[in-house]
């Protein structure tokens, strides 16, 4: 049974003596959080049945897909804070980073962090975006900068 439904319910998967349980994440298409495994295989029946999916879990079941040839990835989440509602404490304001790190503004457009954060963010890293130059710097970069999103 493969779908994205994304209304939270459960769905289990069974290959030979591997069962898995798992709901798709609503709003994020071909992506599952397993909520349980058991099994010798539970890679190749990923690969087998979801394949071309991301898969959140816990720390435990992710070690052992990395054991087993499974590829590292990041999903973040959207986090809000309203600053009107609930300010940050006044002393942040003075604080500062260690030497010789320092804090200052973006003065370079999106363009010119590209080959940085091509360089940053290699392929095989987490955090790799394998997007075109153009949807990279419109849809992460220009974001970022602008103060849209953080």
């Amino acid at each position: 049974m493969l779908h994205e439904s994304g209304t939270g319910e459960v769905v289990a998967l069974t290959g030979g003596t591997t069962t898995l349980r798992y709901v798709p994440l609503a709003g994020a298409p071909r992506m599952a959080r397993l909520i349980d495994t058991d099994g010798p295989d539970v890679l190749g029946l990923l690969h087998r049945r979801l394949q071309g999916w991301n898969v959140v879990t816990d720390l435990t079941d992710g070690h052992r897909l990395l054991r087993a040839g499974g590829r590292l990835r990041r999903h973040a989440h959207t986090m809000h804070r309203d600053l009107h509602a609930d300010p940050p404490p006044r002393e942040w304001a003075q604080r500062s980073p260690a030497p010789p790190l320092q804090i200052t503004a973006c003065d370079r457009p999106a363009e010119a962090l590209l080959a940085a954060w091509r360089e940053a963010y290699p392929p095989g890293h987490p955090d790799h975006v394998t997007a075109d130059d153009r949807a990279l710097r419109t849809e992460l970069l220009q974001p970022l900068l602008s103060g849209r999103v953080l």
